[in-house]
This record gives C-alpha cells, structure tokens and sequence, in this order.
C-alpha cells in the first residue's frame, strides 16, 4: 500500500489534458479481496475528508461541551462528553423532538489519533521533504496520547485541613462509589465493628434521571438486593412533618409585632416610626421523647421543649423549687414527687413511694465544667450521680448523672456517655451540632425505670439566660396534651403559665409570641429537591437506593435518598438481629505517602473593602521517605508541587470554634510531559515546512538562482536611493 502510494506521487506529469493510457504492467500481482479491503480500508482511515470529519466533530463536540457546562454545569460536561464514549440527547423544538448523537472525547481523540497515523504512514517510505511532515503529524500523535492519558489515569481531588490539623488523605470527587458494611447493632465500630464490607463504583451521570428509572446494583449476596431509582446532580434538602402514631410532638410559633427606635412613640405604621415590622416562624421539635430539634430559631431568644411527663413536674416548671446547701434530688413518679436533700440522703437508699424500685445518691461534685470567663458558671455547675434499681438487686442498678438546671436532658449514664463522644468527634471534625442533634441519634435506651430525676441548687437558676441571648423561652408538654410556657427577658420580663394555640403573650423588644399549633405526633421527613446549576452549581449530589433484605415474612424493604457523604442505618431484622446495614453514598479516597499540615491561613483583602482578594495556607510537608519536614506556602496562584501532586488553594470555611479550615483542590496529570512534548514537536515540524524547505531541501543549483535574484533585486533597490 505505501509503496502504490509512493508510486503514485513519483508519476511523470504530462502535458495536455489526458495522459497517455499505458497498459498494466505484468510485474504487478493482482489484489486479492481481501487486500483490496485492506487497501481501501486503509485509506479511508488515511483520508483527508475523515481528518476534516473528525475534526469538524471535535469542534463541535467542544461547542457543546460548552453549552452544557454553561447549563448543567461542570459534572454534567464531564460526565457525558469529555469521559464519556457516546453522548446522545434529544432536543425539542416545539413539540418535535430532534435526537443528538455525538461521539464523546473518549472516541473521538482515538479515532483522530488512527487518521492522523495512517496519514503518516501513507507517504511511507518518507523522503527528506517529509520531514516536517512527519514531525507535525508525530506530535500530534503525542499530544492526543498524553490527552487520552489524562482522561484515563488524571487525578481530581480535595483535602480539607483546620488550623492545626493533619492529613494524607485525598477525596477522589470524580470516583464515587455505593458502601455497604454490616456492623453490630450498637452503631459505632468501638461496640463491635464492621463484620462485612462492600465497596460499589458508581456512574451516575451528570443529569437527573427521569422518574422510573431503576438500575440494579450487583452486590454479590442473594439476600440483599440493591437498586438505585434516583439521582440528582445537585440537590437540597427539606424537613417537613408527616403524622405518625410513634411520632413526637411539634411546636409551631410565631414571633410577630414592631420593632420601635429608641426614643420614638409607639406607632403602628413602619414609616411613621421609622422601625421595623417582624414577622418570623418557628418549628420545635422534642426528638427522642427528650430534646429540641429546632426547624428555625427564634433569634435572640434561647428556647428549650421538653415532655413533662408527671403532674408534679407541670408545677415545678411553672415555679421550680428553692434550694439549700447541696441542693435537692426530686424524684417525679405517678403518685407525686420525692424530694431528697443532697446533704442528707447522700449515700442513703430510699424507695419511691407506691413503687419497688429505690433511689440513692451515691456522689456529689460541687462544680463540673469549665467556668465561662467574667466568673459566669455557664458550663460549670453541680452534678449528682444517683442509682436506680428494684427491691435489693443494686448491681443491677441504672446510673443516672443529673446536672442542676438542665431538666431538658436525659440523666441516663450510657446515653451521655455515648452522646457526648459523637458530639465532640462532631465538633473536632468542624461540623456545627447541638446537644440535642448528639442525644436524638440515641434512641437504644428509652426510659424504662417510671420516673423523672430533676436536681435543684442554690447556686443554679434552671431559667437563666445563657450567655449572647437577650431573652429565655422554655416550653413544657403535659401529658393531658397542654402547654405551658416560662419566659425570662434581660428587661426583666418574667412570666410563666398555660398557653393556649392561638393566644399570644408578651416577649422582647415589644414583639409577641403565639402558639400557631402543635402536631402532637409527627416525624420529621427529608424531602430531596433538585437544585438548578444557575442557583448553586455546589450543592451536594444525591441518589435514591431501594434496599431488600431477607425473604418471605422476613423480608424488609426500604428506600431512601442520599447526599454524597451521608450514611443510613437499616435494619436487618430476623435475617441478623446482631447487625445493621449501613448504607452510605460516599467517594474513593487517595492515600499519600507523605503528611501535609496546616500551620496558618490568612485572607486578603481589597484595600477600603471586605472583600477577599486572596487566601494563603501556610502548611508544613512532612515527608519521611525523603526526609522532608519543611514550612510551604500555598497561595492562588502558587500551588505546592510535591511527588507529581498539586495542591491549589481552593477555598476556606470557619469552624464552630472560630477557627479556620482552608480546602486545597488536589490534582494529577499524568500525560501532562507528552502534550508539553507534543505540542514541541507540532511547533518544530511547523517551521520545519514552512520555513526551513527552500534552504534545507531545495536542490543547490535551485538555491544559488533564488539568492542570486534576491541579491541582484538589492542592489537595484540601493542604486535607485542613490
């Protein structure tokens, strides 16, 4: 085939319009089929009408490419043409639907790196004319394989560091996978760990699938099947309330009225006073049977709801009781109250009347906490440990640890034990929880023992406002389905009573509360929403997995949504009441054989503004291998290179605590020496044709003649200025 090709090119030309008909040569065998397959086949590939083909794909595949990330967003574009083999949409115009279909940058750079090389081969045996030729054509060639390298082995990732803080991890964004682990049904890996693990990569795709989609996951166990029948690229989440006869009560209410200037009269009119109108809701829910889970706040208001489960408790909320010397214990039951001094029961066993169970207070501690600064106990303040057991059998006994002035709380040991470790993991990790979200994850212990630990002291007022509020609102649910509410201002407003749905009653700064309603048993639900990439192209993505396990009467299904990072608890029920599955949505991570931490972060910003115009990360690299251990600084435009990694500075967030935590984006492009080789190679091969043929190539009798007229027209040139 080259040599017909070469054969071609070394043909005589001839004058006139025909050239002369010669006959076929008898040293030339005739082509076999199959040859001529081959042949034809071969210059197809090596045609110049499918190079232009090709490339006029290419650009539009760009084109596209564009449109869609400008629409969808970058996922999307990444997802279904830049990684993908095949992109197809359909396209409406008016009521008639045009169907796309594109070949996708893992097809189409292939197929120009077959044309481009059959092109080159074509002029095989190549000659000293070709030499840019085949310079320009093997640089593009380089250049597409480092490209297709990139597609296939590049590294997109994210590391999140606060001040202070190590790591080797990377986040793997672009590799997310499904995870199945079956682990003891205490929940955390300190009470038994995970027994079985299952990691399954996922391709979800860039856009939302339509409704009734459902692929089926492969898990490799018959008794658990896996779908997922849901994916949204970006999504949002809502809590609404649905009923449920399990559920919770909810408090639902509304802070409303003017806000007026200092020194102005009252006025009804905003314009006339120059104030403000308010106008805010607020949902309270008692997760747990205990806490507060608050669906929005009442600002700057601190608000607590809490069940009263017994008659006596209604009064002691409504007024609660005066203290001496260490306090006093109150035991709250169905025939009344026990009212136990500290000082005097210390150590005592006392059975609750009407009742075979006993209470005892086994330890007293003045002050547990820290002490907030200006000598205010916000955190420090007395605690009781107290023993609850039936008829003799005290090593069987529940712990109770009762702080003085927090009735809101559960007092069971294993719940505070437990609740307070997740809360602090929480709080190192950066994330922003309540006690109340630490203690709703517990529902493993509900209250068996009959009654309601409540400790009083004379150093505690249990309806103080906390520090940064200017008002205290504690709202208290009666069995007989009544509400009673405790309100303390800063002014020095203090009220307490029943509150009836629709009653309003004076609050702070002039405004009003009222009780809009109370849903006495309702679940809190998550719904999921797709979020459009023009209103938060970040917004984390989420799928939905239907879950099976079990067969027959066991059988137990499920299905629930999902964000990226998130886990859900499902229960195996008879199949293996030893486990639970936890179900998580989450992405591959990269461990690095070196340690990056962050020492300080800093902002820039524009002079006469508060805008930020820079970030800085001062980070130390920790390298043992190579005996590193130095200070780096990583700024926007000044990434840290380090073993074929590149930390850019990406963005930053403030924890909880005040702290800083800055997050580097994470890169690796392996086929970043060939494209730079590449595209060397098309730049030398260029000026090697256009330039460098008539002085390297041209015959030298050529070469003398064209210098000669170049010089004779010089000299013309001068003799005529003269």
């Amino acid at each position: 085939m080259a040599r017909h090709a070469a054969a071609k090119e070394q043909r005589p030309r001839h004058q006139g319009t025909k050239p002369p008909v010669t006959a076929r040569s008898g040293a030339e065998p005739e082509l076999s089929f199959i040859e001529r397959v081959l042949a034809d086949t071969f210059d197809f590939l090596s045609s110049l009408k499918l190079a232009i083909v090709l490339l006029s794909l290419l650009v539009i595949v760009l084109a596209v490419g564009t449109i869609w990330e400008a629409r969808f967003g970058t996922r999307a574009a990444q997802a279904d043409l830049y990684k993908s083999w095949v992109f197809f949409t359909v396209v409406r115009l008016g009521p008639v639907p045009i169907p796309i279909l594109l070949p996708g940058l893992m097809l189409l750079l292939p197929l120009l790196a077959v044309n481009i090389f059959c092109a080159t081969l074509s002029r095989f045996p190549w000659q000293k004319r070709h030499t840019g030729f085949v310079i320009t054509h093997a640089g593009l060639l380089v250049l597409l394989a480092g490209s297709f390298l990139t597609l296939l082995a590049g590294i997109d990732g994210q590391m999140a560091l606060r001040e202070g803080e190590a790591g080797d991890e990377v986040i793997l964004l672009d590799q997310e996978v499904l995870r199945l682990q079956w682990a003891s049904v205490m929940g955390d890996a300190a009470h038994g760990g995970v027994a079985q693990e299952i990691e399954i990569p996922l391709r979800l795709g860039g856009l939302a699938w339509p409704d009734g989609t459902v692929v089926p996951i492969e898990t490799g166990r018959d008794d658990i099947q896996v779908q997922l029948t849901g994916f949204y690229p970006r999504s949002k989440t809502e809590v609404v309330f649905v009923e449920d006869p399990q559920g919770a009560p909810y408090v639902r209410l509304l802070m409303h009225g003017h806000i007026h200037p200092p020194g102005t009269p009252p006025h009804r009119d905003e314009e006339e006073s120059g104030g403000m109108n308010v106008h805010q809701e607020a949902g309270l829910y008692v997760a747990n049977g205990y806490l507060l889970e608050s669906a929005a706040e009442l600002a700057p208001a601190f608000t607590t709801v809490r069940r009263l489960r017994f008659a006596s408790e209604v009064s002691d909320f409504l007024e609660p009781p005066q203290a001496e010397g260490k306090g006093v214990l109150r035991v709250h039951h169905d025939g009344g109250v026990l009212t136990l001094p500290v000082t005097e029961y210390l150590n005592k066993a006392v059975q609750v009347p009407e009742t075979d169970w006993k209470v005892k207070i086994i330890d007293y501690t003045a002050h547990i906490g820290d002490e907030a600064e200006g000598g205010e106990r916000d955190l420090a303040r007395p605690v009781v440990r107290v023993l609850l057991y039936q008829g003799d059998d005290e090593d069987s006994a529940l712990q109770h640890v009762v702080f003085a002035g927090w009735d809101e709380y559960p007092t069971d040991v294993r719940i505070w034990r437990d609740a307070l470790g997740w809360l602090l993991d929480q709080q190192q990790k950066g994330h922003s929880v309540s006690f109340g979200e630490a203690f709703a994850r517990y529902r493993l212990w509900p209250p068996v023992e009959p009654f309601k630990l409540s400790y009083y002291h004379p150093e505690v007022d249990p309806t103080a406002i906390p520090r940064g509020s200017m008002a205290r609102l504690d709202i208290g649910l009666a069995p007989d389905r009544q509400v009673y509410y405790r309100l303390r201002t800063n002014s020095g407003l203090r009220a307490a009573g029943r509150w009836d749905v629709g009653d309003d009653i004076d609050a702070w700064m002039g405004l009003k509360l009222r009780l809009v309603a109370v849903d006495w048993q309702v679940v809190p639900q998550r719904r999921f929403h797709l979020v459009p990439k023009w209103e938060n192209e970040n917004a984390p993505p989420a799928i939905r997995v239907r879950i099976g396990i079990g067969e027959g009467s066991n059988r137990i299904e499920d299905e629930f949504w999902l964000q990226r990072f998130e886990t859900r608890t499902v229960s195996l029920g008879a199949a293996d009441p030893h486990h639970v599955l936890r179900v998580s949505y989450d992405t591959r991570s990269l461990r690095l054989p070196f340690t990056i931490k962050l020492i300080d972060f800093a902002i820039g910003y524009d002079p006469g503004t508060g805008r930020p115009a820079s970030y800085t990360s001062v980070v130390q690299l920790i390298d043992k291998e190579k005996g590193i251990d130095e200070q780096r600084i990583i700024t926007m435009n000044a990434p840290l290179k380090h073993r074929g990694l590149k930390f850019y500075q990406s963005s930053y967030f403030q924890n909880p605590d005040g702290s800083m935590s800055s997050v580097f984006a994470v890169g690796r492009d392996p086929g970043y020496p060939l494209k730079a080789i590449g595209s060397l190679m098309i730049v030398l091969g260029i000026v090697v044709m256009f330039y460098m043929k008539t002085y390297f190539f041209a015959p030298r009798s050529e070469w003398k003649k064209q210098f000669g007229r170049a010089r004779t027209a010089r000299e013309a040139l001068a003799a005529r200025k003269r």
